[in-house]
């Protein structure tokens, strides 16, 4: 009972004591306490003192985990099932936030942004029952799609970490940094293939790096990022001499519609796609990792045409720490005749016996 009441009037315990007759707690006699006192049973005493102990563990522990978050901010979007904790990242084809689900659980929601020339995973007709069922360590998998205030959503197993581009912009990994890097990405790719999936955006920016204390394994690479495919595909005259045109004709520097740097020839030449073109970018961010730069760089139509008929300069030359084995198997990667190129599963297979 408090000291004052809600009104002030300063009505308390012992003030009621004259008027109206208190019953007895188990265990005291009133008789045995001192007058205007009443009994305490210490048992009781220690029981909320342990209650009050388990209650402030308890609020830690939410605090720790999220819970000081409960109250809704109002400048993040509102989605259902899911409470917003802050942004994590902004892409062409949309923003993406760290959340709870309803169930405690930590998630990436990535809100999308209509592009009628992109591929996204709110858009009719993508796989995403397809990709949802591909459970393995080294993809972040959508586990629901929705809409939000007319916006779709979709919600991704969340991959804590460091964004790979932002970890090449401080060092170049070691070879076996890099070697582990490509593996555990060429494992995610994979299983993405054996569902008939090809992934179509494999570049540094979708890549998630979980590794502590400069260590690298292969399950500590995580791709995100399922809704970027290539221009290629919304053409409706996709021959290379068009796409071409189009690409050097009317895209200036620091403009693109997709990563010319991460795109295979077959997505710039809008050729259909398997996976193999994954193959190809990922050699290409594997080539970025050991040689400490991109393949090939400049302005958007001068990387394009690099990716149709040029050559990276030799990583070994680059790279002189790089095996000889890694070194061919990164140029059979970049093939520009994807047929030529192994398969990701061969790549995986590859890449461990370098390890």
């Amino acid at each position: 009972v408090a000291a004052g009441g809600r009104g002030g009037g300063g009505s308390t315990l012992h003030g009621l004591q004259g008027d109206a007759k208190l019953l007895p707690l188990p265990g005291n006699h009133p008789e045995a306490a001192p007058a205007g006192q009443l009994g305490v049973n210490p048992l009781l005493i220690a029981t909320l003192g342990l209650a009050v102990a388990a209650a402030l563990v308890f609020a830690v522990w939410r605090y720790r985990n999220g819970a000081q978050h409960d109250a809704a901010d109002p400048a993040l979007p509102r989605v259902p099932g899911y409470r917003l904790l802050g942004p994590l990242g902004v892409g062409r084809t949309g923003s993406v936030y760290l959340a709870k689900d309803d169930a405690g659980a930590t998630r990436a929601v990535k809100l999308i942004v209509p592009d009628p020339l992109a591929a996204s995973e709110g858009a009719p007709g993508f796989p995403f029952e397809q990709l949802s069922s591909v459970v393995h360590p080294n993809v972040a998998t959508p586990v629901e799609r929705g809409e939000a205030e007319g916006q779709a959503f979709v919600a991704l197993t969340y991959a804590p970490g460091e964004g790979l581009d932002a970890l090449l912009a401080k060092e170049q990994l070691s070879v076996p940094q890099a070697v582990a890097v490509a593996r555990g990405l060429a494992a995610g790719l994979a299983a993405l293939h054996e569902a008939g999936l090809v992934h179509g955006d494999v570049k540094a920016a979708n890549v998630i790096i979980s590794g502590e204390g400069g260590e690298i394994a292969p399950g500590d690479a995580k791709l995100i990022d399922f809704g970027s495919v290539t221009v290629a595909r919304q053409l409706d005259e996709p021959g290379r001499e068009n796409l071409e045109r189009a690409l050097a004709g009317a895209l200036g520097e620091g403009s693109a519609l997709f990563t010319a740097a991460s795109t295979s020839p077959e997505q710039v030449a809008g050729a259909p796609l398997d996976g193999r073109s994954d193959v190809y970018s990922l050699g290409l961010l594997l080539y970025e990792m050991l040689a400490g730069r991109p393949a090939f760089e400049g302005r958007l139509d001068t990387i394009v045409y690099q990716q149709l008929h040029g050559e990276p300069e030799p990583l070994a030359q680059l790279n002189p720490e790089a095996p000889d084995s890694l070194v061919a198997l990164v140029d059979e990667m970049l093939s520009k005749d994807r047929e030529s190129r192994p398969f990701m599963s061969q790549v995986v297979e590859l890449l461990r016996a370098l390890e």
